[in-house]
């Protein structure tokens, strides 16, 4: 009877220590999961702030060429190329 006492209670500890290994792992899983999804996210953010910039320096180059501006004058204020420009200006 204690032999078999003392088996159950060593499954009983094995179960518990997979358990625990188990959960340890799902534990660093989530976090490593998280960590991903937070720097994606950033990243996402930061994508999307270039890309908002970008669009009101072509908005800002479409009204200065409806001003009569220049395309060199206009590249030189928005930092966009004299090729993109030219391509607005032919859009118009």
């Amino acid at each position: 009877m204690e032999l078999k006492r003392q088996k159950i209670s060593e499954i009983n500890i094995q179960e518990i220590i997979t358990q625990r290994r188990e959960h340890t792992l799902s534990e660093n899983l989530k976090e490593i999961l998280q960590k991903r999804e937070k720097k994606g996210i950033q990243e996402g953010i930061k994508e999307g702030i270039k890309e908002g910039i970008k669009k009101g320096k072509i908005q800002t180059a479409i009204q200065l060429l409806k001003e009569g501006l220049g395309t060199e004058f206009i590249a030189k204020v928005t930092g966009l190329s004299k090729k993109e420009i030219d391509k607005l200006k032919a859009k118009l």
